[in-house]
């Protein structure tokens, strides 16, 4: 349940659900409602106060590199990425809008002038400072009752657990060009293990 609603709290957070498409599901109301249970001042303020920890300073600067610029390309390119995004995308979760923001955020030259001395527990201990933010309570409540009122939550449920989509995800996580990426990402400071190990508990685990 927790995995849950992580999930659908990233995703929620920040992306801007469209409402002219009228090809796939309409969930911006429901998932609108978790995102406005997320204190984003406390997280913004947890951001700042991150941004002098070593690891998250060079994680940072390597995703405003030409190495990451490149990997966020070549995704569009791989199948298997793609055919995951796509579900996703006729499944009322605009993952197409959160890569075209990524792609306009790459796209601004950045200085990042301040130099990170501390130690707060790098990528790993700004996740969970964040987490630590969350009304799980409240989360679980507002779930519970999408889960058993929303005809289009429910939708997204049975999306998300549907085995098609198991099936891309397991297939995606399976492609070769994609392992190499993610040893490249794991070098550059990102936590993709720990993203696959989400995406695995979520989306596989029966």
């Amino acid at each position: 349940m927790k995995l849950c609603l992580i999930f659908l709290g990233l995703l929620g957070l920040g992306w801007g659900f469209p409402n002219d498409r009228v090809e796939v599901k309409d969930l911006s109301s429901d998932l609108d409602e978790f995102v406005d249970l997320i204190p984003s001042g406390e997280i913004f303020a947890l951001l700042f106060k991150f941004l002098d920890d070593t690891e998250v300073q060079h994680t940072i600067t390597y995703m405003f590199g030409n190495e990451f610029k490149d990997i966020i390309a070549e995704l569009d390119t791989i199948k298997e990425f793609t055919d995951v995004t796509d579900f996703l995308d006729e499944a009322g979760i605009p993952v197409g809008t959160f890569f075209e923001n990524l792609r306009d955020i790459l796209g601004i030259t950045r200085v990042i002038r301040k130099t990170g001395k501390a130690d707060l527990g790098g990528m790993k201990g700004l996740v969970l400072a964040i987490s630590e933010t969350i009304p799980w309570g409240e989360m679980k409540n507002l779930y519970d009752d999408k889960k058993e009122n929303s005809e289009d939550f429910q939708g997204l449920i049975e999306d998300l657990t549907s085995n098609e989509f198991r099936g891309l995800v397991k297939t995606m996580i399976e492609n070769e060009r994609l392992r190499e990426i993610s040893a490249m990402l794991t070098a550059g400071g990102v936590d993709v293990a720990g993203l696959v190990r989400l995406i695995r508990e979520l989306l596989l685990s029966k």
